[in-house]
């Protein structure tokens, strides 16, 4: 989907829909837990890949639909919007996935068997009033625990995923 408005002040305004996939492997030999979390564009409106239609937050929590979280028993995941602060203590608009959806960055995480892949969707809904290069996502990071000594371990935060918008 893609809409755009051209502003009386000059400014270009676009909305396009962007599919963010997020999919974990377990390739470590034997069982682990494992949890995730990372952030989203602000000022996006979240939207179910699977039905098209857009997630309501409730006191300010969306939880992700578990038709849009696949690969057999791959836990739940919230959306929370409630905190956001600003420099490395950024909050809002963050990704909890996790055994329970709970939006605990300290809730347990979920079992993956060996050779195991889940796979979480949610599209971002975003308006940009500049062109150039803008956000959709903020670094993502993983945490795993198992199997036998190992963990547990958390990535390092990958980059963000970028979108070049144009008039």
């Amino acid at each position: 989907m893609k809409v755009g408005t051209k502003l009386k002040n000059g400014t270009y305004t676009q909305i396009n829909d962007y599919l963010v996939t997020v999919t974990i492997y377990n390739n470590t030999g034997g069982g682990i837990t494992e949890k995730v979390q990372g952030g989203l564009a602000a000022n996006a409106t979240y939207v179910d890949p699977s039905t098209n239609t857009v997630l309501t937050p409730v006191n300010n929590l969306i939880t992700i639909p578990s038709a849009d979280i696949t690969g057999g028993s791959c836990g739940a995941a919230t959306i929370n919007l409630s905190s956001a602060k600003t420099g490395s203590r950024n909050t809002g608009n963050v990704v909890i996935w996790n055994a329970s959806g709970s939006n605990s960055t300290t809730a347990a995480g979920f079992a993956m068997t060996q050779g195991q892949s889940c796979t979480l969707q949610v599209i971002v809904r975003k308006p940009f009033t500049t062109t150039g290069q803008n956000a959709i996502t903020s670094p993502w990071s993983e945490l795993q625990s198992g199997p036998g000594t190992f963990g547990p371990t958390k990535s390092p935060y990958i980059g963000s995923l970028m979108v070049y918008v144009t008039p």
